[in-house]
């Protein structure tokens, strides 16, 4: 029960991702609530719900973009397996500064996967040119990567006071 709500907690987090986040551009920056979604579940759930959960994000995100097919669930469980492992074997805190180190870290590692992904999908499929990588990091994939960290301090601080309200309530 508890992980197909969360599926569909995640499928909603698809749809507000290809629906509303684009009339949010800050600078040509879009924020990735299904990655942000992504990183929660692997800081907090066991490593095979992390996966199960970005492989299920990835796909549907997948279907709705132009990249190419399976580069952004490649990433999304490449990601979620280093962080799980990270938080289980290292870490092993869940407090504010491990969401938001592992989220900016994370947003710039998940850019590097998918921007590789498709430059080796061009690479294969045609001989267009992409941009130079230090124009995207420094133009996309950081500002991105703030951005996401930004969401990822307020999405932390609202669970933590709906938390203390419910807990209150009680």
């Amino acid at each position: 029960m508890k992980i197909s709500l969360n599926i569909l907690i995640l499928f909603l987090t698809v749809i507000l991702q290809v629906t509303l986040v684009p009339h949010l551009s800050i600078f040509g920056v879009y924020p990735d609530f299904v990655f942000i979604l992504i990183i929660f579940f692997s800081i907090l759930k066991p490593i095979h719900q992390s996966l199960i959960f970005a492989l299920v994000g990835g796909l549907f995100l997948d279907f709705f973009t132009l990249y190419p097919l399976g580069a952004i669930t490649l990433s999304f469980i490449l990601i979620s397996y280093l962080f799980s492992f990270v938080v289980q074997n290292i870490l092993k805190s869940h407090n504010l500064a491990t969401f938001i180190i592992l989220g900016f870290i994370g947003t710039i590692i998940y850019e590097i996967l998918v921007s590789s992904f498709i430059k080796l999908a061009d690479f294969i499929y045609s001989s267009s040119k992409i941009l130079e990588f230090r124009y995207n990091f420094i133009y996309f994939i950081l500002p991105e990567a703030v951005y996401n960290t930004i969401l990822i301090f307020l999405v932390f601080l609202f669970f933590r006071c709906f938390k203390q309200r419910l807990l209150a309530y009680k």
